[in-house]
């Protein structure tokens, strides 16, 4: 009976060891899963501005070619009306 009481404490004293070393293991992935997980979100919320940034651009770039081609059009109607105007003065 005695062998089985010795082999049983020894299993319990490498079981003790071994949560204990379970324990701090755990507690060292709870920091480390709580700054992983604030980093992810950084990452997520400078993903998500870099795409409105993104979306910007490409919204004040269509407003921007708008702009463009209504002044062109303005310009050559002006410029238009303006030879037409030259072309009947020389006539008469």
């Amino acid at each position: 009976m005695g062998d089985r009481q010795e082999e049983m404490e020894g299993v319990q004293k490498v079981y003790d060891e071994q949560r204990l070393q379970l324990n701090e293991l755990e507690e060292r992935f709870a920091t480390l899963e709580i700054e992983y997980n604030r980093v992810v979100e950084e990452r997520r919320v400078a993903k998500e501005k870099a795409e409105e940034a993104q979306r910007e651009l490409e919204r004040m770039v269509r407003a921007a070619t708008m702009l463009q081609s209504l002044w062109r059009s303005y310009r050559c109607r002006k410029l238009l009306k303006q030879k037409q105007k030259k072309g009947k003065k020389g006539k008469k």
